[in-house]
């Protein structure tokens, strides 16, 4: 069993914990529950940090066959009022992460943390939650559009 982090019900180790069992745990905490979390400075880097680490694990060359890009992801919501920002670079089959943003963006993806926790672990769509406006896009929308087709995005089953 995974030691969990007082009543947030996030594994201590995220590292350690499985894609799946992490999102079926995202999946039973509500948004209040999700932003209690994200305020937290530490733990928010944490969660992010892992989120952002595994891409590349989750990505699926196959889908973005040719590309050479970069992604920009900035995380509004932050303790007192501050935001991560993080960059998926998509090169010869393979996604990096970095927090350094270095390379020029096709689309930038913004959201508050917690529609990107539900987005990222598959309890909430892009297009829902671009026309209910908790996430934005700038630069190429078709673009940004097909980049989660990229990702196995894990279902928490």
């Amino acid at each position: 069993m995974t030691e969990t982090s007082g009543t947030s019900g996030l594994p201590v180790e995220l590292a350690g914990s499985d894609p799946n069992q992490l999102a079926g745990m995202v999946g039973q905490l509500s948004d209040a529950e999700l932003r209690e979390v994200l305020s937290d400075g530490g733990l928010r880097g944490q969660v992010l940090d892992e989120i952002f680490r595994r891409m590349g694990d989750h990505f699926r060359a196959d889908k973005a066959k040719g590309q050479t890009v970069a992604v920009h992801f900035v995380i509004t919501g932050g303790p007192d009022g501050g935001k991560d920002t993080y960059q998926a670079f998509i090169k010869d089959g393979v996604c990096t992460t970095s927090k350094e943003l270095t390379e020029h963006p096709r689309a930038t993806i913004t959201a508050d943390g917690v529609p990107f926790l539900r987005l990222v672990t598959g309890g909430a769509g892009g297009v829902e939650l671009f026309l209910k406006g908790k996430l934005k896009v700038g630069g190429d929308m078709m673009f940004a559009a097909s980049v989660a087709g990229w990702f196995a995005i894990p279902g928490g089953k």
